[in-house]
């Protein structure tokens, strides 16, 4: 599509969205879910995908009276969770960033996000992320996370220190070789630093 904007009807009514995706739009350069925060609390579930231009999600700030309460977010772009209204959010449950070919790692600013959410993030999923070569260190601290998916995340070779709360970790699709090497049952070199987690999964 061609729109570098999307634009919410312009009067005072609430907007009854619960769900919100915006994916494969190169051209759009704002969102203005900032500007609207007050008439989106019906809104639970927003996915920014593959909107490479996208420099801003609006230019009014959260306030104390107005937050964004999701509990499913999608991305491609992790400097998105850098952006108003999202910068300031405290709590949802499941988090995905996918889709991402130029991504290598996490920015420092990403790292203590996470740390904002550590009490309420309950899954997490890295998929399809061609270059990514490690995750952020601070998923140490999610206190809450019981469930860790990487899909498809091919120069992943290490993996960083996972919370005791973990339940789950499903590892699939393509991965690098050295990972697989590292975490495998029998006799893998750093299996001991996820022999904490109930259920395990590694299937390339």
């Amino acid at each position: 599509m061609e729109w570098k904007t999307l634009n919410f009807c312009s009067n005072s009514n609430p907007i009854p969205l619960e769900s919100l995706a915006i994916s494969d739009c190169p051209n759009i350069t704002c969102l203005p879910l900032a500007d609207e925060i007050a008439r989106l609390a019906a809104l639970r579930s927003l996915t920014i995908t593959k909107c490479p231009n996208l420099i801003s999600l609006g230019e009014v700030e959260t306030t104390n009276n107005f937050h964004l309460i999701l509990s499913n977010l999608s991305i491609s772009d992790p400097s998105v969770l850098l952006m108003e209204p999202l910068r300031s959010i405290a709590s949802f449950k499941n988090l995905r960033i996918e889709e991402n070919d130029e991504l290598l790692s996490f920015p420092n600013e990403a790292e203590q996000w996470f740390l904002k959410v550590r009490s309420s993030l309950y899954r997490l999923e890295f998929r399809r992320l061609k270059f990514v070569q490690s995750l952020p260190s601070s998923l140490e601290s999610l206190s809450s996370l019981r469930k860790l998916y990487i899909n498809d995340v091919p120069m992943l070779r290490a993996l960083p220190n996972l919370p005791p709360s973990l339940q789950r970790l499903i590892i699939i699709g393509d991965c690098h070789p050295e990972l697989e090497e590292r975490y495998r049952e029998d006799g893998g070199s750093d299996r001991h630093k996820i022999a904490h987690i109930p259920s395990i999964h590694i299937n390339p």
